[in-house]
């Protein structure tokens, strides 16, 4: 656990140029991969993710029954925000505490927040497909993100049920439907579609380009689409899409490795989209 924690604070350095309860499983269809599952699996480590584990880093499961009702099925939380994991550990503190039984007065003694990168649980849903005890993941969006992107929904007649995914926010140009692109870097600067975990982050963007680009908006996606888009599609511009953290994960990044985030891109033209 502790080398995917390094993983996550070297991913955490080259984020500093670019940026200053209620369960979803995360799911994928296995097609031919028009990304390399490593290079997706990169993309995807930019994220931070939280576990509740013991102090072994054995995640904290709970059972529910599978459809046929013929089984049960080890369910492993995943939290967007930190914040939010650490709220659990102490509701379920509070909930147990008065236990008798010394076990689980020990296991909640333990529990803590583990911080992993995304591309972890999408690698590990990768070597364990197709098998009967495959492990389960179910997401939990941060809710304040999740009430952001029903509010954009809303307001554009998105039927909000369309969203079974953890929500990402990227800022569009257009009528010609094409995404907005920053420049990071310092003296060989490079051109990235930014998808935002955060709705004021990309709310941020469409801020500052809307003098140039007056129809921007900013368009609602999920992360299991993005995650099919990856495995089907071949397009060049795939290559450029960058994942942002939220505020609150970069910070926690950012603590990691005990530095500050890097001055704020530029804004380039839009790059088309297919």
């Amino acid at each position: 656990m502790k080398s995917f924690i390094k993983s996550l604070v070297r991913v955490g350095i080259n984020l500093g140029l670019i940026a200053s309860t209620l369960g979803i499983t995360f799911s994928y269809g296995r097609i031919v991969f028009a990304l390399p599952p490593q290079e997706i699996k990169g993309k995807l480590d930019a994220v931070p993710v939280y576990l509740i584990t013991n102090d072994q880093g054995t995640p904290l499961s709970r059972m529910i029954s599978s459809q046929d009702r013929k089984r049960e099925i080890p369910v492993t939380d995943v939290y967007m925000s930190r914040q939010e994991a650490l709220n659990f550990v102490q509701r379920f503190r509070q909930l147990r505490g008065k236990d008798k039984n010394p076990k689980i007065q020990e296991m909640l003694k333990k529990l803590q927040v583990t911080t992993v990168p995304l591309g972890h649980i999408y690698q590990k849903q990768q070597q364990q497909q197709n098998q009967p005890n495959q492990l389960v993941f179910s997401f939990n969006p941060g809710s304040q993100e999740m009430m952001g992107a029903a509010q954009l929904m809303k307001a554009s007649g998105q039927p909000v049920e369309q969203l079974s995914s953890v929500p990402i926010f990227t800022v569009i140009s257009g009528k010609d439907k094409s995404h907005i692109t920053i420049q990071v870097g310092g003296g060989k600067p490079q051109t990235i579609i930014p998808l935002f975990f955060s709705k004021q982050d990309a709310q941020n963007l469409l801020t500052k380009v809307k003098g140039k680009f007056p129809q921007a908006y900013i368009q609602v996606m999920g992360v299991d689409g993005l995650i099919n888009t990856l495995t089907q599609k071949n397009d060049d511009w795939l290559k450029q899409l960058v994942l942002i953290p939220s505020p609150e994960s970069r910070q926690h990044i950012n603590s990691l490795r005990g530095t500050s985030n890097s001055a704020p891109p530029k804004t380039t033209r839009p790059k088309p989209r297919s």
